[in-house]
């Protein structure tokens, strides 16, 4: 669905922002790009959208080198609304821009699915922030036929409520089969809901993977005695990822526990506990982009 191929983007002859990007993001995927502000996630969106020519390498979507790609649904980053239209001009606008016409029938859906039924003929500058994200949402997602979703902090500006909706309604949508990338400060959220995940820091990607199928190899194991380097080693020899956090061992293993068990018994290992541990997408970002 989406390659990136070694993608640079330089402002001003001098202010490098992305440096030798390389991603592929398949059809159906929920893709999080993470990383500080500044890091080069709103940049890498633009790219992917067309909205800005790279100063190197290439993006192909579906087939398409470069271009313009005005078929995928976008949410900026900031509120962007007609403020003296109607809320339902506002979708009318939306997606005539995208050559789609909507009947009344179908504002009234959208409307319904964003919780702003009864705000039709509202201008939008008398909307609440929240509920002005929501009528930006339904304009960038749901106002044209759209498989590909770029979503830039949609939880900006939407309370609890909000939030909560807008996690079950992408979930919803992935159901759908759409691909969906999405940047957003909201980590609890969003291991909720990704399947892949990539970190950027300073214009590069540091780490990546898939998030759900990664964690669920992860055990935590306490053992009976002091954990030494001669006990990391023995593990390092059989298993792909050992290390110590909070006192505790964490291995990457894709036996199931009993035979797990069994592995550190032939190993002469005595484990006073052992657990399925998931480790927390903040945990991952704070140890990618502090280099810890």
């Amino acid at each position: 669905m989406i390659q990136i191929q070694h993608l640079k983007k330089v402002y001003n002859k001098k202010k490098e922002v992305l440096k030798d990007i390389n991603l592929e993001i398949e059809d159906g995927e929920f893709y999080g790009i993470f990383g500080k502000n500044g890091a080069g996630k709103s940049t890498l969106f633009k790219q992917i959208l067309g909205l800005q020519k790279s100063t190197a390498g290439q993006i192909i979507v579906n087939g398409k080198v470069n271009g313009f790609h005005k078929e995928i649904g976008y949410l900026p980053e900031n509120i962007a609304v007609y403020p003296h239209l109607s809320v339902a001009d506002n979708l009318k606008v939306a997606a005539l821009c995208a050559d789609a016409d909507l009947s009344k029938k179908e504002i009234s859906r959208i409307l319904q699915d964003v919780s702003l039924e009864e705000n039709g003929k509202t201008k939008a500058k008398d909307l609440s922030l929240g509920m002005k994200r929501r009528l930006q949402f339904a304009m960038a997602t749901m106002t044209k036929p759209a498989n590909i979703l770029i979503l830039d902090e949609p939880t900006n500006g939407l309370d609890i409520n909000g939030v909560l909706w807008m996690r079950d309604y992408l979930k919803g949508l992935h159901k759908q089969n759409k691909t969906i990338l999405i940047c957003s400060h909201s980590l609890d959220t969003m291991e909720e809901i990704i399947t892949h995940y990539c970190i950027l820091k300073d214009g590069n990607i540091v780490k990546e993977g898939k998030w759900n199928v990664e964690n669920s190899k992860l055990y935590k194991v306490k053992i009976a005695e002091e954990i030494t380097t001669s006990i990391i080693s023995k593990l390092e020899n059989v298993f792909e990822e050992v290390y110590i956090k909070e006192g505790q061992i964490i291995v990457k293993s894709d036996l199931n526990i009993m035979d797990f068990v069994l592995q550190l018994h032939k190993m002469g290992i005595v484990a006073k506990d052992i657990d399925k541990y998931r480790e927390k997408l903040e945990s991952i970002f704070i140890e990618s982009v502090n280099g810890q």
